[in-house]
């Protein structure tokens, strides 16, 4: 099972499972309401954020779900998630994430004139990618050290809301 990362693909996420595990209509709308009362304190604690972060442009060379999931979650914050490397991706996961981004990079290769056509101002991807990234003079994200603490958020899914916020700081 893959668990979504982004906050509107997480309410979804546990709509579905409260339903399939409960079966009893009053339980489910009491699961619904402290869903989205956790939501909107979620939504309050994601402002100072997306102040700072709504506009800017991003591409993503990571793998996997990963192509589609932190896309999703870099939505949630406003940053506009141009394009992603879909080289190590499942078929699934590349129509996942067709749904999120705008441009799937079979060759990373590519990144450097995707900065430049898209004005981009940071670049998530491996150790790898960093030499592009100061050559290119855009704020570098190594999504394989910053994923380790998005990982706290994929352990935690079922903790509430408040892990998702916390975990947004320790990433940001």
């Amino acid at each position: 099972m893959k668990i979504p990362v982004g906050v509107s693909n997480r309410h979804i996420h546990l709509k579905e499972e409260v339903y399939k595990l409960l079966f009893d209509e009053e339980l489910s709308k009491r699961a619904e309401a402290v869903i989205a009362e956790e939501e909107a304190k979620l939504e309050e604690a994601l402002i100072p954020y997306r102040k700072v972060l709504e506009g800017k442009k991003a591409i993503l060379n990571t793998g996997g779900n990963k192509t589609w999931s932190i896309a999703s979650a870099l939505q949630d914050i406003g940053i506009d998630v141009v394009a992603t490397s879909v080289k190590k991706a499942t078929l699934e996961d590349r129509e996942i994430c067709a749904q999120y981004v705008k441009i799937l990079m079979e060759d990373p290769s590519e990144q450097p004139k995707l900065i430049d056509e898209h004005n981009i101002d940071i670049l998530l991807a491996g150790g790898r990618s960093l030499y592009t990234a100061i050559k290119k003079k855009v704020a570098f994200v190594d999504v394989n050290q910053t994923f380790k603490a998005m990982h706290l958020l994929l352990f935690r899914i079922y903790a509430g809301y408040r892990d998702w916020e916390t975990d947004r700081k320790s990433v940001v």
